[in-house]
Parts: C-alpha cells; sequence; structure tokens
C-alpha cells in the first residue's frame, strides 16, 4: 500500500495553493465520514429508538415490563406489561413526578378505576389469567427521565433518556 502525497508543483504564475489547508481539509473529511458512518450505525442499533440497544424489559415473577430507553421529546412511547396467571386484578401506581414529566395519552385496556392517593396515581384492571396492558405516553421534557412502577406490589425501575 503506498502513500498518497501531495504534487508540489513549481510555477512561474503566482497561485497561492494553500497545500496545508488541502492537507488538513482532507484529514477532516476522513474524520467527518468516520463520524457520520458512527451516527448511522448507531441509529441502526436503536441508540435514537427502536433498537437492540434502546429496547428494556425487566421481569419479576410472572409480570414482564417492556419499554424503550430512547425517544424523541413530543414524540409517542409506549409501556407494555405482560401478566401470565394472573390470579387477582391489577394495579399499577405511577409516583406523581413520573407523571408529571409524561402525559399518558392512553391505556390499553381502559382502567376500570383511577385514584390519587398521596403521591401516587393508581390505576385498576379487571382480569385474571394473561393480560397485557399497555399505557401510550408522551414525553414532556428533554433529558434523563428516571421513575418507577408500582404492579401488584412489584417495584420496577425505568430510566430514558429523551432526545430534543
Amino acid at each position: 500500500m503506498t502513500k498518497k502525497a501531495f504534487e508540489i508543483v513549481k510555477t512561474d504564475l503566482e497561485i497561492q495553493e494553500h497545500l496545508d489547508a488541502h492537507k488538513t481539509g482532507f484529514i477532516v473529511q476522513k474524520f467527518g465520514i468516520v463520524f457520520i458512518i458512527g451516527l448511522v450505525v448507531a441509529a441502526a442499533l436503536g441508540v435514537f429508538g427502536d433498537g437492540i440497544l434502546s429496547k428494556r424489559s425487566d421481569a419479576k415473577g410472572d409480570i414482564l415490563l417492556e419499554y424503550e430507553r430512547f425517544y424523541r421529546h413530543e414524540a409517542r412511547m409506549e409501556l407494555s406489561f405482560v401478566m401470565v396467571n394472573v390470579a387477582n386484578d391489577a394495579e399499577i401506581s405511577f409516583p406523581n413526578q413520573y407523571l408529571k414529566d409524561v402525559r399518558v395519552e392512553s391505556i390499553i385496556p381502559e382502567p376500570n378505576s383511577t385514584r390519587i392517593e398521596r403521591d401516587k396515581v393508581h390505576y385498576s384492571f379487571e382480569g385474571k389469567g394473561n393480560m397485557r396492558i399497555t399505557f401510550y405516553m408522551v414525553p414532556r421534557k428533554m433529558g434523563t427521565l428516571n421513575g418507577s412502577i408500582d404492579l401488584n406490589g412489584h417495584s420496577f425501575s425505568l430510566s430514558h433518556f429523551i432526545f430534543p
């Protein structure tokens, strides 16, 4: 492999070639290409949402929480709870601090009741057997968003990063 070099040509013309600027420009261009390829790979892997680096799940007992780690500001995100062999009704509790930073857009299936106690909002769902409950939410703030959710006595910690 040969190293490419600039050829310096001596002429009688009074032309300022600025060869040092050209050399610097080519080096910057190579770093720029590597940076852009890095961004494309990161996006494909899910650093900006919807990918293997963004998907998170947490299981406790017969309950599985699924969510994405990375979201965009004012874009719809979802939190899904999958419960197997539920013997009783389900109750999901969100702290007010978490709900201050996100807006609940819809819940499927709709809860039977919603109540506020102390610093939490409680959603009650009726059902037995296998259940899937999905919350569709919209982040209101950018940056890191942390919270914890309680479901039938199990506590789940969440951590999101919201891009502008």
